[in-house]
């Protein structure tokens, strides 16, 4: 599956469009920073598709033991985008170092995150 076709850059996509109030800005910002780069339009980073795939059959063979089906069917969204962008985002120079190098999730009590 290509980077393009992914829960990672359809949720970017519906962060970028969302005019509801549901997205803070520095989400939004965020989300259009790492569509340019699954894009190929960024100088300085690329989306590793290799790296993509092998995380997504991963994902497909991991079972999650409350819902009984697999991690890749189960995860939300927003988890999609963390995952894909942090572990598949590489430097354009040398690509087998992540371009991000820290990440933050913050998200409120109670909010599937066990998951």
């Amino acid at each position: 599956m290509k980077v393009n076709d992914g829960k990672a850059y359809q949720y970017a996509a519906w962060c970028r469009d969302e005019a509801g109030g549901l997205v803070p800005v520095y989400v939004k910002k965020q989300a259009v920073d790492w569509m340019r780069i699954a894009d190929g339009d960024d100088p300085e980073a690329i989306v590793d598709e290799k790296q993509h795939t092998k995380i997504c059959n991963l994902l497909k063979i991991m079972d999650h033991p409350d819902l009984h089906r697999s991690i890749y069917n189960g995860l939300e969204d927003y988890a999609w985008l963390f995952i894909v962008a942090t572990l598949c985002t590489k430097r354009r120079d040398d690509p087998s170092i992540r371009f991000y190098t820290t990440a933050i999730l913050e998200i409120a009590r109670k909010n599937f995150k066990t998951f």
